[in-house]
């Protein structure tokens, strides 16, 4: 009957010495795992996934609430009253937000851009009521000034950070200020141009968030959105160069998708290639015709992703 010997206690420090000396590694590579075996253990997430969903769900009940109460009264409380419901919830959402961002962790990082975003809103209303009780209910001013606070808000929180919401605030921003720049000189813009110039920047925001824009995914998805909907207003006056900056704009986007292994990006490059194709198929080919032309170039897609799939699989390694 075979005796099991005892096992030897691990000893770090004998063994790396001993590997040392055997060439395996040198000293510093020996003192750098050494110093990072000797680093304390992780602590435990504050906020666990539960209490992170408890809390956008209370945030979301809270401003729901608020919202309806805020409602009822909106008329009764004048514009005082509509300022400091502003200027409560911009301070709640920035401080609230600048507490959790302190933590350090990614759930309350999370949930910090949520309450920023609420803060956001809140310096949105205190403008926008603002604005419109000097300039006696004009749109435009309103809208132009509303976004340049949401820009100026949103990108001093980004900062090129993953700070998804932040971003998306920030875009949504800039369009706020040149929809109402371009509705206040009275310039009346022709829908192929305003398509092109749409369609441009949303290449050099896919383009960026390819490269150094953070968020990547989220500048990529907006820029594939922009791209769509750019190609849509120029497709209406010119049939084929609308359908040309879609479909290039979708393979594009299809294409990178597939290739970084990003869904989003994959899901809406597929969406916008389908609307493209659809509209192409409809002022081309209509009828029955249309639908088997569709059918016969997704059968032949599918059919040639899987031979090439099975064809790899059967090459010898």
């Amino acid at each position: 009957m075979a005796v099991r010997a005892p096992e030897e206690s691990w000893d770090l420090e004998g063994h790396l010495e001993a590997w040392v000396r055997e060439g395996i590694l040198d000293e510093e590579q020996a003192r750098r795992i050494l110093a990072r075996e000797a680093l304390p253990a992780p602590a435990p997430p504050r906020l666990s996934v539960g209490a992170e969903l408890a809390a956008y769900l209370g945030v979301v009940l809270v401003v729901a609430g608020a919202g309806v109460v805020t409602n009822r009264v909106w008329g009764d409380i004048g514009v005082g009253g509509r300022v400091a419901i502003g200027l409560l919830s911009a301070t709640l959402g920035f401080v609230g937000g600048w507490l959790l961002s302190r933590v350090g962790e990614s759930g309350t990082s999370r949930l910090a851009s949520f309450l920023w975003l609420c803060g956001t809103a809140g310096s949105a209303m205190v403008t926008a009521v603002l604005v419109d009780r000097l300039d006696h209910g004009r749109a435009w001013p309103t809208v132009l000034t509303v976004g340049a606070v949401v820009a100026a808000v949103s990108l001093g929180l980004w900062r090129n950070r993953e700070r998804p919401l932040q971003f998306v605030s920030a875009v949504a921003g800039v369009v706020m200020v040149v929809a109402g720049a371009l509705n206040g000189t009275g310039w009346a813009v022709h829908p192929v141009a305003a398509g092109t110039v749409v369609w441009a920047a949303s290449v050099a925001l896919a383009v960026g968030g390819a490269t150094v824009l953070r968020p990547g995914v989220v500048a990529v998805v907006l820029a594939q959105l922009g791209a769509t909907f750019g190609a849509l207003l120029v497709t209406p006056d010119q049939h084929a160069l609308g359908l040309t900056l879609g479909l290039v704009a979708g393979a594009a986007g299809l294409g990178y998708g597939v290739g970084r292994r990003e869904p989003p990006v994959v899901v809406v490059g597929v969406l916008a290639f389908f609307s493209m194709t659809v509209r192409l198929l409809g002022l081309y080919l209509r009828g029955p015709a249309a639908a088997l032309v569709s059918v016969l170039l997704g059968v032949a897609l599918v059919s040639v992703a899987l031979w090439r799939t099975w064809g790899r699989r059967a090459r010898p390694h």
